[in-house]
């Protein structure tokens, strides 16, 4: 701590600021699936713990579940790397685990929406091998793009665990994969509604008209909340990435995918 840089110094201060908006963006994180957790609660109960147990509610509850020890993970790893005053060393072994977990996560999400593409599309064996090929190619270019890795250097006297990229144009393909994955869904699931919608019957309309409702509000959100981090990553200084916007991003898309799965139940 006596090497630590005075307090007047700008750069200092704005790290410090920074660090901070980190701290508050997890909190925001965490609040939020606490939040949507205690809104949804009663809908859950209905519609996934009182059915049939599937690979379904496998899914379900893996999405929501490994979601929940990512975010706690992370959680309890800056707290530890503060209250221990753990050095840099002791971060970058530990800072990867969260990824990690973020990682199977994403591969839950990914195969809901292969399995609904896959219903929708009436069993097209086609769609389920072009997109089960996307997702592992997507999973691929994550674990490589995360592996490369390492705890934000801070300067002495500020302490937290925080994952960024050594080579920051290979680490920012981790969001641009799960950008280009989401695209694909997105428009696969619009034009096969549209198929369906044109034609279907009357009688039938009002189920497709929900179907597409419910895609194009999904999707978007996830599509932009993926788009933003991407944007925000290429054009962020190192020191903005504390803000780690991505937290958000990534709870709105595992809360919103777990919420699509209950709505279509």
């Amino acid at each position: 701590m006596s090497g630590a840089p005075p307090l007047s110094d700008p750069a200092y201060v704005r790290t410090a600021e920074h660090l901070m908006a980190a701290k508050m963006y997890s909190l925001a994180a965490c609040v939020m699936l606490f939040y949507d957790t205690a809104l949804t609660f009663g809908d859950e109960v209905e519609k996934i713990w009182q059915r049939p147990f599937t690979g379904a509610t496998v899914l379900w509850f893996l999405s929501v579940g490994i979601h929940s020890l990512e975010r706690e993970l992370r959680r309890s790893i800056d707290f530890s790397a503060y209250n221990q005053q753990w050095p840099e060393s002791v971060c970058n072994r530990f800072v990867l685990f969260p990824e990690a977990l973020k990682t199977v996560i994403i591969a839950v999400i990914g195969v809901i929406f292969i399995l609904r593409l896959y219903a929708i599309y009436s069993r097209s064996r086609l769609i389920l091998g072009v997109f089960s090929a996307l997702l592992c190619a997507e999973l691929g270019v994550k674990i490589w793009a995360f592996t490369d890795g390492v705890s934000v250097k801070l300067p002495p006297g500020l302490i937290s665990c925080i994952l960024t990229g050594k080579t920051p144009n290979r680490y920012v393909w981790t969001f641009v994969v799960e950008l280009i994955f989401d695209t694909c869904v997105f428009f696969a699931t619009i034009v096969k509604t549209l198929k369906i919608h044109r034609a279907s019957s009357p009688s039938h309309n009002m189920l497709i008209r929900i179907m597409l409702r419910d895609g194009i509000l999904y999707f978007a959100v996830i599509f932009g909340a993926n788009l933003i981090t991407v944007i925000f990553f290429l054009t962020a200084t190192v020191s903005n990435t504390f803000g780690r916007v991505w937290m958000l991003c990534a709870t709105m898309t595992s809360l919103l995918a777990a919420r699509h799965q209950a709505d279509q139940c």
